[in-house]
């Protein structure tokens, strides 16, 4: 483990990413069944299926920015800071270049989508003005990213968190006028996120003049072999990208063209409680990144691979307390959020969803090794395999079998098992350490799952739920038990002596506090 101080940086940008993620999903608990009880599954699904599109071409700019933080971060630690200057410009310069090339055929695209997805003719001229909005929005947000790598360096994230919970509030606001004021359409959402993404990229471009101020990105600093440098780094992160979406399956995409546009948005809703999971755990791993790329651009390797087991463990406790508060709640909750739909396959699919985001959450942290040392092309290989497996063995099973749903999502969950068994080994490999410790993690996280599943279909009672006050009241009931449980498992004795320190001094400060207060009182 690091210093007291680096915890508690840790621990603020946890915090803060949390805080905002939950923001996030607690604006898109309330807009879902607004959408679907006034303009149908189906038009949500569009709004899912145009963020996902806006991913494929994503794909184009991960090979350049994946690897910004990186170059800019180690150049920046060893003190050659005109050389970080470099960089940080070539970013900028180059996403700028990237946005202008692409939005003229992405757009042609946009024109005729109709001949390219099908779309229900009452909705085909909103989905294609919601569709160019989020293009926009797309990258509005690809040129202020570089802005929120700079934070990153200095591991004050939760400064770009704090931003970013500005925005989301600002997003709410503006929806909750429209919804009010204005005859609903479907691409309110994406005019939300619009301006929602120029609060982060003008907020987050003032931060981190102020972290790092000595970093400046200027257009005449930008070079052609720094950015030659990046993509031949990163190249191998946009075909790992790529063997990501089609490791998703292309799901929302295959539904819309081989099933129907409701399925697909039955499956946009459990993808939404499924991807939750994804995205916290994600947060986690993320805010142990800015000292995991510190230490080991020291070459601390020791270091590095005390902060990958605490991301790890922090990871494991997070996906396990998820995942037993779905499967005992998760059925009534849907029967409460949208109750005219079949909640009972969206309950189905979301359990699938989250099944396998459960088996990659223990070795989420480890996904940052590649990137650490700069050696992609393995993972890449491994992933686009994976991910052209998914995709054909979707269409052939969807030819063969009348289970349309649970065969989009099921087939990702499955092929999850490979990320489990390669990253591991991965770690092993290119940072040249024992990985006993982190198998020992695996097991212990697993075993918990899979009792954890064990005790739901073995307990005699379901839990049922009357109405969101008795939500609320059971998921932190339940929340608070598997919370305890897994980190009673997956903690070792050194974790829960300094755990168990920190809260009581925090309590300690608490009281410590008041009495100082109730004196200066009296």
């Amino acid at each position: 483990m690091g210093h007291e101080s680096d915890k508690r940086l840790i621990f603020a940008n946890l915090l803060w990413s949390i805080i905002t993620g939950a923001l996030s999903y607690l604006i898109n608990f309330f807009i879902t069944p607004i959408i679907t009880n006034r303009l149908g599954i189906e038009a949500y699904g569009f709004v899912s299926l145009g963020n996902q599109i806006i991913s494929y071409v994503n794909i184009i700019s991960v090979g350049l920015n994946s690897f910004a933080a990186r170059y800019i971060g180690t150049e920046y630690y060893r003190g050659n800071i005109k050389r970080a200057n470099s960089f940080y410009s070539s970013v900028l310069g180059a996403n700028l270049f990237l946005s202008l090339i692409v939005l003229l055929p992405a757009a042609s695209v946009i024109a005729r989508l109709e001949r390219v997805i099908n779309i229900p003719e009452k909705l085909q001229q909103d989905v294609k003005i919601l569709f160019l909005i989020l293009l926009v929005n797309y990258f509005l947000g690809l040129l202020g990213g570089v802005y929120s790598s700079i934070a990153f360096l200095k591991n004050k994230i939760s400064g770009t968190s704090k931003i970013k919970a500005i925005s989301v509030i600002t997003y709410a606001i503006l929806l909750a006028v429209a919804f009010q004021f204005y005859e609903l359409k479907v691409y309110y959402v994406a005019l939300a996120n619009v301006a929602a993404t120029v609060i982060i990229v003008l907020g987050n471009r003032y931060y981190a003049g102020r972290v790092v101020p000595e970093l400046h990105a200027k257009l005449k600093n930008f070079s052609v072999n720094d950015v030659k440098t990046l993509v031949s780094s990163g190249i191998y992160n946009s075909i790992n990208s790529l063997g990501g979406t089609l490791g998703s399956g292309l799901d929302l995409l295959i539904t819309n063209l081989m099933l129907s546009t409701v399925v697909m948005g039955q499956i946009a809703i459990g993808n939404q409680i499924g991807g939750i999971l994804n995205i916290v755990v994600t947060l986690v791993a993320n805010a142990f990144q800015p000292k995991q790329l510190e230490v080991y651009s020291k070459r601390k390797l020791e270091e590095l691979t005390n902060w990958l087991i605490s991301a790890m463990k922090m990871c494991s406790i997070v996906s396990l307390t998820f995942w037993g508060g779905f499967i005992f709640l998760g059925r009534s909750f849907f029967q409460l959020w949208i109750p005219g739909e079949d909640c009972d396959l969206v309950f189905m699919i979301s359990a699938i969803v989250i099944s396998g985001n459960l088996i990659v959450a223990i070795v989420t942290p480890l996904f940052y090794v590649p990137t650490l040392t700069d050696k992609m092309r393995f993972v890449c290989v491994v992933t686009l395999f994976c991910g052209v497996v998914n995709v054909l063995s979707m269409l052939i099973l969807l030819k063969i079998f009348n289970v349309g749903a649970y065969i989009v999502v099921g087939t990702t969950a499955v092929l999850d098992i490979i990320t489990l068994i390669v990253f591991p080994y991965i770690t092993k490999k290119y940072l040249k350490i024992s990985i006993k410790n982190i198998l020992h993690l695996m097991i212990r996280h697993f075993v918990l799952a899979i009792g954890i599943a064990i005790l739901y279909i073995s307990i005699p009672i379901q839990l049922e739920l009357k109405s969101w006050r008795e939500f609320c009241v059971k998921g932190i009931i339940l929340g608070s038990i598997f919370m305890c449980l897994s980190s009673l498992v997956m903690l070792n004795k050194k974790d829960k002596y300094l755990l168990g320190k920190m809260i009581a001094r925090k309590l300690g400060g608490d009281r410590d506090e008041l009495q100082k207060k109730d004196s200066e009182k009296n």
